[in-house]
């Protein structure tokens, strides 16, 4: 249906239905005439049948066979064509006319071919059918049959068809006519319809639908025409005010012309003031950290060598107010970058474990100060090292822990960490960072990550700060592709949790290769959270921990296994002076807030809290002093070549003149471009420190000159600069630079860098080389306090002899285990003094008790070795006085 017109399915719907009536009344009709023409032939052929059988039984008993055949032939007429007499067994006795064959079982009605066979039977009393009452006579005399002949009956019936048929065919002729008539008028309109529609669809609207006699149609034309008229209207009244506002638009468009060169303008202002306040920015942290390099190096300097209590608390005041300063100078400067685009990460390994413990480890005397407990806890496995921008992840630690120490009046600060695999090398660092501070109430929770917010800003505020770390904090971990949520209630705490995506490094070198030389320990830790951190650390190493519930337990667990350590961790000082009488020298490590009070202690290991994995595990291991030593000790610095100092400013140059001075390493001072240029040409230098920012040449121009030369075109050249990171500098700049350094320089991270001022830095001294007694070593160890060293120094060659014996009774007597304790605590007393051959043979004779358990030549030299060491020490001090050597510039002599 959807396939033909409206027209067509309006004809067919309106006309089909008269057809069908028409078409089958007529049908009926006729098939209802033909069958009553059927019924009144077999009822007149019976009827016949039925008087001949009566008028024919008096002479067929009488057996008139002349009246019989009279009464036959009479019944011949136009519809009767035959009939014949029968007798009971169906023997034809008279027949008149046309004959059928006929059979006994037949019925009394048969058609066959054109005609019709009527047979009724003839009884003796043919007004009755019931038998006689006599015996002798039978009822029934025989058959009448009589034959109708349909030829005048099929012709007329044919007739009537024809004549039905013609009649049906003129009905339809009609409906036909009247159809298309109703089409042609339908098609018309419809054409008249669609042609105004489309004069409408053109815009045309004076267009409109004749006027027509039909109501119907008369309404549709109607309703189209207002329709076209109103539209009209309306389009007219639309183009009046579509002119009115290409008017008002025009003017608008001149007066936006106008505001664009305005805003244009303005732009220009406003990216020259961005550009104004970037360059202020830059030029504002390279003044500001310009003096601060100075402050925070000589304070430094002189806190190394300033023993007066007094003095040293002015100078550490100075150090942390210059700290503090340079920490919100940083803060602002990287929020700054955040907010221009111009912040970009590094992508380099590190080793996750020490980043974090180095980020926590940054406020432990503050922590101290404040008697605050930090503990980090490191959830196993953790991927030795991962690849990411370290030094950012640090930064946004320390954040978050400067924030839950400032605000932790009492209790602790947890850092939980754990890795979580995902596909691949890609995992997923989860950070908690958790105090029992203030906390924070949950309305003020929104504008904790916004710049420049402090949920308490009134003038009566307990703690400080520029409201800039959660926000540097949130930014960093979106740059990162971290999320950073807060769990807090007020006076109960806050806890943050971060979740960072990282890349494991392949192949990177496993934390726990090292074998210890105590395998056992027993821990006494109150709080429940650091001894669980502090075991899962020791279980990791494969020492099997054992947990002391009181004090009181330790007189009975002593002495102590050969293969077991103590492990302490104090509140302060004054509980160590209650149980020291029972602990075993050289056996315990005793971890502490603070170590202000026993620096000068031999008899344990004392560790610095929070304990980071290195610290905790060196205490089960034997130390290895010849390491530290070849790295610091200034016995090397006569092997070093000097090294290169470019800055314009006179107060970087004698800080850095300083610091290599006390690294024992020369340096060459220039203050100019040109002038390093000019000394480049003539000397070698392996080491080179450039200054970026300087007048005439700049450090990329001075760096690509020295790259030119003959004699350092590959020497390890480090960009100095007071902008705070490499981000701030073009990277085109940093080109021909090996490396970047930022001040306010760490003397660390210097000492690191004159390893390229060492001719072999794989070479190892043999103890033949090395004098009995660094004095430079000895003062490093004491923090640069000649008194201190002097003590130290003094107290241990002084029991030196007594040590000397017990070596000798062991050594004699093949006591191995007397051995390794004598070992131990020798070991021990020289981590505070400067004895770099003692050191190297105590260190030997470790690995050979560690490689054997029985006695054996090797041993026994190592052993002998060590005896002769401490006879050396002793002679030393028999023949020179220590204490002037500690007096004016001796102190900067190996001795």
């Amino acid at each position: 249906m959807r396939s033909i017109g409206l027209r067509q399915q309006l004809l067919l719907f309106a006309l089909l239905p008269l057809f069908v009536v028409c078409a089958g009344t007529g049908l009926f009709v006729l098939y209802s005439y033909h069958t009553e023409v059927e019924i009144l032939q077999e009822r007149q052929a019976l009827r016949t049948a039925r008087m001949l059988a009566r008028l024919a039984a008096p002479a067929l008993i009488t057996d008139d066979r002349g009246k019989l055949q009279e009464l036959l032939d009479s019944a011949i007429d136009q519809n009767i064509c035959g009939a014949q007499l029968l007798s009971t067994d169906y023997t034809p006795i008279i027949s008149s006319g046309k004959l059928e064959p006929h059979e006994a079982n037949q019925a009394s009605l048969r058609w066959h071919g054109g005609g019709l066979s009527a047979r009724h039977p003839v009884y003796r009393y043919s007004h009755t059918n019931l038998p006689p009452t006599s015996d002798i006579a039978p009822p029934m005399l025989g058959w009448i049959i009589v034959h109708s002949d349909q030829k005048s009956l099929t012709q007329y019936r044919y007739e009537t068809i024809t004549a039905s048929l013609l009649w049906i065919l003129i009905a339809l002729l009609g409906v036909s006519f009247l159809g298309g008539n109703i089409s042609k008028i339908l098609k018309r309109r419809m054409t008249q319809l669609r042609t105004t529609i489309s004069s409408l669809d053109s815009h045309d609207w004076s267009t409109r639908l004749p006027q027509s006699d039909n109501p119907d149609w008369q309404s549709l034309s109607s309703a189209l025409n207002d329709l076209a008229q109103r539209t009209q209207q309306r389009l007219r009244l639309m183009q009046n005010q579509i002119e009115h506002s290409d008017h008002d638009l025009q003017n608008t468009l001149e007066s936006l012309e106008i505001s664009n060169i305005e805003l244009e303008l303005a732009r220009k202002e406003a990216v020259s003031a961005s550009q104004s306040k970037s360059d202020f920015l830059a030029n504002t942290s390279h003044e500001v950290r310009t003096p601060l390099t100075g402050i925070l190096g000589f304070c430094k300097v002189l806190l190394q060598s300033e023993t007066h209590p007094r003095k040293r608390g002015y100078l550490e005041t100075i150090q942390r107010s210059a700290e503090h300063l340079l920490g919100i100078l940083n803060d602002v400067l990287d929020l700054s970058k955040i907010e221009a685009g111009k912040f970009s990460l590094d992508h380099k390994p590190y080793n996750l474990l020490r980043v974090v413990e180095e980020s926590v480890c940054l406020f432990s005397h503050q922590a101290a100060d404040k008697g605050i407990e930090l503990i980090i806890e490191a959830i196993e496995p953790l991927p030795a090292e991962v690849c990411g921008d370290g030094a950012r992840l640090k930064q946004l630690i320390a954040n978050l822990v400067s924030n839950a120490v400032k605000f932790t009046e009492h209790g602790q600060v947890l850092v939980r960490m754990s890795v979580k695999k995902l596909d691949g090398l890609l995992s997923e660092l989860s950070l908690e960072v958790a105090d029992t501070g203030i906390g924070i109430e949950a309305k003020e929770q929104s504008q904790l990550f916004k710049a420049f917010q402090q949920l308490d800003s009134s003038t009566t505020r307990a703690q400080g700060g520029t409201g800039l770390g959660l926000a540097i904090v949130r930014n960093l971990l979106i740059q990162m592709h971290g999320a950073i949520d807060l769990d807090s209630s007020y006076r109960e705490g806050t806890r943050f949790r971060i979740s960072l995506p990282l890349e494991v490094v392949q192949n990177s070198r496993d934390r726990y290769q090292e074998a210890t030389l105590y395998k056992t320990a027993l821990l006494w830790e109150r709080n429940p959270d650091s001894r669980r951190a502090l075991t899962h650390r020791l279980q990791k190493h494969g020492i099997v921990v054992t947990h002391i519930e009181t004090l009181d337990e330790l007189t009975h667990l002593m002495p102590l296994r050969a293969d077991c350590k103590l492990l302490l961790s104090l509140r302060d000082e004054s509980e160590l002076t209650t149980i020291e009488p029972v602990l075993p020298p050289s056996r315990t490590s005793i971890l502490l807030p603070t170590l202000r009070n026993v620096l000068t202690r031999s008899d344990h290991d004392f560790v610095q809290k929070p304990v980071t994995e290195s610290q905790l595990i060196a205490q089960f291991r034997s130390p290895n002093i010849v390491r530290d030593t070849l790295d610091t000790s200034p016995v090397l610095a006569q092997t070093m070549a000097s090294t290169l100092i470019v800055d314009d400013n006179a107060n970087n140059r004698l800080l850095l003149k300083v610091l290599l001075d006390h690294s024992g390493a020369p340096g060459k001072l220039c203050s100019s471009g040109a002038d390093a240029v000019s000394c480049c040409s003539s000397h070698h230098y392996p080491l080179i420190l450039l200054d970026l920012q300087m007048p005439g040449m700049d450090g990329a121009e001075v760096a690509a000159a020295i790259r030119r030369s003959a004699l350092n075109a590959h020497s390890h050249i480090v960009a100095l600069t007071a902008h705070g990171s490499c981000d701030s500098v073009p990277p085109e700049q940093l080109i021909h630079f090996d490396d970047f350094l930022a001040k306010p320089i760490n003397l660390d991270t210097l000492q690191k860098l004159l390893r390229f001022c060492r001719p072999d830095s794989s070479h190892t001294l043999h103890p033949d080389e090395l004098k009995p007694i660094n004095i430079n070593d000895c003062l490093h160890k004491s923090e640069q306090r000649p008194e201190l060293a002097l003590q130290l120094l003094a107290k241990f060659i002084d029991g030196l002899p007594e040590c000397e014996s017990q070596w000798r009774t062991a050594t004699t007597q093949r006591d191995i285990d007397s051995i390794r304790s004598l070992a131990h605590q020798l070991q021990g007393a020289c981590a505070y003094v400067g004895a770099p051959p003692l050191s190297m043979a105590l260190t030997k004779l470790q690995a050979s008790l560690h490689e054997s358990g029985s006695w054996n030549d090797a041993l026994a030299t190592s052993a002998h070795t060590v005896i002769s060491e401490i006879r050396k020490l002793i002679h030393w001090d028999e023949e020179l006085e220590i204490a002037v050597m500690f007096e004016g510039g001796a102190a900067m002599t190996p001795i």
